[in-house]
């Protein structure tokens, strides 16, 4: 720890919004935990723990930071691990700070990250979750067509009349199929980052 700034080292499997901004660090992909897992480098708050900076390392295999440590009167953080194949910590594709590359599997890494100027500045706002229900006849079957955006979640807790429906990839759609005269009214439904309380507003679907 720094002043107000904590330094977090580790790794991580799924989708890596590791400072829960919205856009994946550093490349827009998901980590399948049954294959590898990456490193990561998170910059916390002191103050209410929220994240403020991540860095990551993607590459096969199963890479982890074991530790970190702020460099003393430079913007700047030190970490040390170990990582498989190539690695370009800063995610920039070039062969600057934290440039690694490792001849054998489980090698020993020391990397220098560069901290952002204005790394204390505040987190942005959550962004808002909005949802979207429509309700249609198909097929000789009542359906509800529902599109979502802000969360950052990979999977989607779905819930229709407030009760559980579904759970699915968050790809911000979902076609809610029901059985004829089996529709719920008002027909209302839902979203939510799977397993947690954030989530849309209740909206309904006309039938």
């Amino acid at each position: 720890m720094r002043g107000g700034q904590i330094a977090l080292a580790g790794n991580y499997t799924g989708v890596p919004d590791l400072d829960e901004d919205g856009k994946a660090e550093p490349a827009d992909r998901t980590v399948d935990p049954s294959l590898e897992t990456d490193l990561a480098i998170l910059i916390l708050s002191g103050e209410d723990g929220r994240p403020q900076r991540a860095w990551t390392a993607p590459g096969p295999g199963n890479d982890v930071a074991s530790s970190v440590a702020f460099l003393p009167g430079e913007p700047a953080l030190v970490a040390t691990g170990s990582i498989q194949i190539t690695a370009d910590f800063t995610g920039d594709g070039q062969t600057g700070e934290g440039w690694v590359v490792c001849e054998n599997r489980g090698d020993v890494f020391f990397a220098q990250y560069r901290l952002p100027e204005r790394v204390t500045e505040a987190r942005p706002e959550p962004r808002e979750i909005t949802l979207e229900a429509s309700f249609a006849e198909r097929e000789e079957r009542p359906v509800s067509d529902l599109i979502w955006s802000g969360i950052t979640a990979t999977e989607v807790d779905i819930y229709r009349k407030g009760v559980l429906i579904a759970t699915v990839a968050n790809d911000g759609t979902y076609t809610d199929i029901m059985e004829r005269g089996q529709v719920p009214r008002p027909l209302e439904y839902r979203v939510c980052a799977a397993g947690t309380g954030t989530c849309s507003a209740t909206v309904g679907a006309t039938p």
